[in-house]
């Protein structure tokens, strides 16, 4: 018995906006493919955003993108009580009608405080913070 092969060659076709896989290709598209996702995504939609559609926005100046959010707990600040750990929260975040991403950054404690870090403002903080953690960590 014979068998014949495919002699085609199989590429990954993934979505040219936030690189999920869509399938297996044997021709080339003319142009970029997006996922189902990203093409129910609303316009100005980040990548990085967990919600898409922002169906439940009633303006576009309310949209706002939230991405995944991270959480480190302040082993040093004191506990208010009420079962509340001190901690800051950070996830990045876009203003969909104002075009603005920010790194946003919320310290839980008694009463949330936060602040809106622009890419390059959170760099530098980061940078900051490394070297000074440094400093302190060689004594």
């Amino acid at each position: 018995m014979t068998t014949i092969q495919n002699a085609t060659d199989w590429t990954d076709l993934n979505c040219s906006s936030c690189g999920a896989f869509i399938c297996r290709i044997a021709v080339p598209l003319g142009g970029p493919a997006q996922c189902q996702p990203c093409q129910n995504r609303a316009p100005g939609c980040a990548s990085w955003c967990a919600e898409g559609e922002h169906s439940d926005a009633l303006f576009l100046d309310d949209a706002v993108c939230w991405g995944p959010e991270v959480v480190i707990p302040l082993s040093l600040e004191p506990s208010p009580g009420l079962a509340l750990i001190p901690s800051l929260e950070i996830s990045p975040r876009r203003q969909i009608a104002r075009g603005v991403d920010s790194v946003y950054v919320c310290w839980q404690h008694l009463f949330g405080t936060d602040i809106d870090l622009s890419v390059s403002e959170a760099r530098q903080l980061a940078a900051v913070l490394l070297t000074i953690a440094d400093r302190v960590d060689v004594d």
